[in-house]
């Protein structure tokens, strides 16, 4: 907050002119940080690194995956497992991705990401784990598909409400 996006987009200027970094891409900002950093920018800001989970969905509603559309920019969602809250099954968002795993043949991990990667932005799910099979299963994320119908249920299942 006491940095100016101007000294921040001349740093990072340097940095991409020395070789040091390829491209610039920012994380956790809003859509007028980052829009203020750009303006300090001759390069484009070609990621953007929110939060993004089904439990975590704020980036649906404050603009952020709206603005990484209109810019063209990738988005790799952190946290795509809810800090691991969405594996226990207990929230209801949990309990319908676990469903729509099951239907078709993968873990809740796999029925996650999944959602994730449907969102037109194209996220990117940012996998860690300290299990080198579950890492392993997330390419499971490809078999799995949703119909707007399920996607948006599981929506208003992490919101406990119904959309318009």
């Amino acid at each position: 907050f006491l940095t100016h996006p101007q000294e921040v987009a001349a740093s990072l200027t340097r940095m991409v002119e020395a070789g040091k970094v390829r491209a610039i891409g920012v994380s956790n900002y809003a859509i007028h940080e980052l829009n203020a950093l750009q303006s300090f920018l001759d390069l484009p800001i070609v990621s953007t690194q929110p939060e993004f989970s089904a439990l975590r969905t704020a980036s649906l509603h404050d603009g952020t995956l709206d603005q990484a559309m209109a810019r063209d920019m990738a988005v790799l969602a952190w946290s795509p497992l809810g800090g691991g809250r969405l594996a226990k099954a207990l929230h209801p968002a949990a309990v319908m991705l676990a469903d729509q795993g099951e239907r078709y043949g993968v873990d809740i991990t796999a029925a996650a990401l999944s959602w994730i990667m449907a969102h037109p932005a194209r996220p990117i799910p940012i996998v860690g784990s300290q299990s080198a099979a579950r890492i392993a299963r997330s390419i499971d994320a490809f078999k799995v598909e949703w119909t707007r119908a399920e996607w948006y249920a599981v929506l208003e299942a992490s919101m406990g409400e119904r959309l318009p």
